[in-house]
């Protein structure tokens, strides 16, 4: 729910000592510099504060939807992702990367596709003409993976709107696909949303 690039390290009181005692020079890394009185020494610099405010504002949300809940919603919309992605895979263009559903991410969904599809093309396609963004695979995955995002601020509505926008970017494409992803993720989620008699 944050922009990338805020991190957080701590030390207990051992790590400290053995810090005290090392001498190679530093500065980003000393954390004598760190636990200084003074708040713009615990930074290594200026403080990101507009990334500060924005964990807040998300902590505040996680805490008010509640912590089962949030992980309750990441699980639902990984489950309707993935329900996408098996109906996508019946065409023979691409598949899950992770071959085992139980170790399957509830955060991300890695799709790994055929030599003959070029996932940077398909982000290309989805972002220009369907307005979403999804990424790409890294390091020994790159130009064969492209991945879809299921965390963080994202609701059901949100989710469908990816996935047609994923969905319509492989027609675009003329990916051999099944074309009932979409249809499938509904279900999923639809089931989820139904009151028990």
């Amino acid at each position: 729910m944050c922009p990338p690039g805020l991190g957080f390290c701590a030390v207990d009181a051992k790590a400290f000592e053995v810090s005290e005692r090392n001498p190679a020079p530093r500065f980003y890394w000393d954390w004598r510099k760190r636990k200084s009185e003074l708040a713009y020494r615990k930074f290594c610099g200026t403080p990101p504060q507009s990334m500060l405010f924005g964990l807040e504002a998300a902590l505040g949300l996680i805490f008010l939807e509640g912590m089962d809940a949030v992980h309750a919603r990441h699980r639902l919309l990984a489950d309707a992702t993935q329900a996408a992605v098996a109906a996508w895979s019946e065409g023979g263009a691409m598949q899950f990367l992770c071959k085992i559903p139980s170790a399957r991410s509830v955060s991300v969904t890695s799709v790994l596709v055929s030599p003959s599809l070029n996932p940077d093309e398909l982000r290309r396609i989805a972002r220009e003409q369907f307005q979403v963004s999804i990424a790409g695979g890294l390091g020994p995955f790159a130009g064969r993976v492209f991945r879809i995002g299921h965390l963080g601020d994202l609701n059901p509505a949100m989710l469908l709107g990816c996935l047609s926008g994923v969905e319509g970017a492989l027609q675009v494409m003329g990916v051999p696909v099944g074309r009932e992803g979409v249809r499938r993720a509904v279900e999923v989620l639809a089931g989820a949303a139904a009151l028990p008699e």
